[in-house]
């Protein structure tokens, strides 16, 4: 098993941090909802003050003479626009619904706010968790040659009857322990580097 490296253990940690804040969906779906609550707000504040426009048109005929005669018959036009305002509930002076709106305007700001330090922290740690497990596999990996170098020292002891069975023995069960180990920090090594580039939105 290799290690893997999608992000180098040395790479500055500002930099991580403002990618996942360019690149996480999450964020961007927290920045949609904030800018829809705008909308809703700017709604409550100034769609009260748009008036309600209204026409009306009455067309037809008007006819009556002396003795109920239909001699004198004219056409007969109405014209009437109205402008109106809503006042209460939904209008104007609706203080309540404004107020509202400003409050999961708030909310969502501070949601937004909340999901950037939510993923700094995430970026933050897995950072670490690389470079720590970094560390580890580099001691590991020294292990594993020493531990290796002596298992072929004692072979060669062996050789020439300096050795004693029980030390071959010994020397195979501690390489075998630092090739387990070794591969244990490597296989967590790979999982946070699978964990740094999903945290910084990969």
């Amino acid at each position: 098993m290799a290690p893997v490296t999608l992000i180098e253990t040395n790479a500055a940690l500002d930099t991580l941090v403002t990618q996942a804040l360019r690149s996480r969906p999450e964020l961007a779906e927290s920045h949609a909802l904030t800018a829809a609550a705008q909308e809703t707000k700017k709604g409550a504040v100034y769609g009260p003050l748009i008036p309600t426009v209204g026409a009306q048109a009455f067309v037809g005929g008007l006819g009556g003479g002396k003795d109920g005669s239909g001699n004198t018959f004219g056409a007969s036009e109405d014209y009437g626009v109205g402008v109106s305002w809503r006042l209460g509930p939904g209008g104007l002076f609706d203080s309540g619904r404004r107020k509202a709106t400003e409050a999961r305007l708030e909310i969502t700001r501070i949601n937004s706010a909340k999901l950037s330090d939510e993923i700094s922290r995430q970026v933050v740690e897995a950072l670490i968790r690389v470079q720590s497990l970094y560390d580890q596999m580099l001691t590991s990996r020294t292990n594993l040659e020493t531990s290796t170098e002596a298992l072929r020292l004692t072979r060669a002891r062996k050789e020439f009857g300096i050795a004693a069975v029980l030390e071959d023995i010994q020397a195979q069960q501690d390489l075998t322990r630092a090739r387990s180990d070794y591969l244990a920090i490597v296989a967590e090594y790979n999982k946070a580097q699978y964990a740094l580039s999903w945290a910084i939105g990969k």
